[in-house]
Order: structure tokens, then C-alpha cells, then sequence
């Protein structure tokens, strides 16, 4: 439901980037960066 409103498409990017990398750790960073 959350991604349906989209509040951060960013870590939608990241993961479809990263995917198949540690897609958490991209969302960890990801939104560190966004909380700074």
C-alpha cells in the first residue's frame, strides 16, 4: 500500500538498480541519506 503512494520512488530506483545486489543495504544507505 505504501509503494502504491509512492513517498520515496528513490528506493524503488535502488532497488530495481540494485536488485539483484543487497537491495537492503542500498535502502539502509538510501535512506540515511534521505533522514540526513
Amino acid at each position: 500500500e505504501d509503494a502504491a503512494q509512492g513517498n520515496t520512488p528513490v528506493d524503488v530506483i535502488d532497488m530495481k538498480l540494485y536488485g539483484q545486489m543487497d537491495g537492503k543495504s542500498v535502502l539502509e544507505k538510501a535512506l540515511s541519506l534521505i533522514n540526513k
